[in-house]
């Protein structure tokens, strides 16, 4: 029973216990182990700010005292005499360049008008179709005496049509 008395008596005592304030700072203490953890040797970034700040301080002196100079125009005028051209260097006179033949043109078949208006015609529907695409066609005229639909263009139909050279004039050969 002498057990139990001293068991209760070690319970009050440690019931009327009051905890005593700590002697340690928490945040104080987080704070240095973040600073030691993580060593500072470089001295690369202050150096590159220093210079930084220094290379602004002096461009900016420089930009107030050049606004302060003035600047003084001076025209002279200097009179040159211009050499004398060389003479011209003439080829002797043995080694002229043979002329070359005259080209004869071919003579060709006259070409009518409609054949041209027809070229003219191709090509301008050749251009429209190569900018606009399939939908640029003009939609083919029925067949006379008959209801059939035309086939559909497609485009391979298309490509091998555009493909086709139109007829060149003679206009157009002499440039060739």
């Amino acid at each position: 029973m002498s057990e139990l008395n001293s068991k209760n008596d070690v319970e009050r005592a440690l019931r009327e216990l009051a905890p005593g304030p700590s002697r340690v700072d928490r945040d104080r203490l987080m704070f240095r182990a973040g600073q030691v953890s993580c060593p500072r040797t470089s001295v690369l970034w202050p150096a590159t700010t220093g210079v930084l700040g220094a290379a602004v301080v002096s461009l900016a002196v420089l930009l107030v005292a050049q606004s302060r100079l003035q600047t003084i125009v001076r025209t002279i005028e200097v009179q040159t005499v211009a050499p004398a051209p060389p003479p011209p260097v003439l080829p002797p006179p043995l080694a002229r360049m043979p002329e070359p033949p005259p080209q004869q043109v071919p003579e060709s078949s006259p070409v009518s008008a409609e054949d041209e208006t027809a070229d003219v015609a191709y090509l301008r529907m050749q251009e429209q179709m190569l900018r606009w695409g399939l939908d640029a066609l003009p939609a083919a005229p029925p067949e006379s005496g008959s209801d059939a639909q035309p086939p559909p263009i497609t485009v391979e139909r298309a490509a091998d049509s555009a493909a086709k050279p139109p007829r060149v004039s003679n206009y157009l050969r002499f440039f060739q």
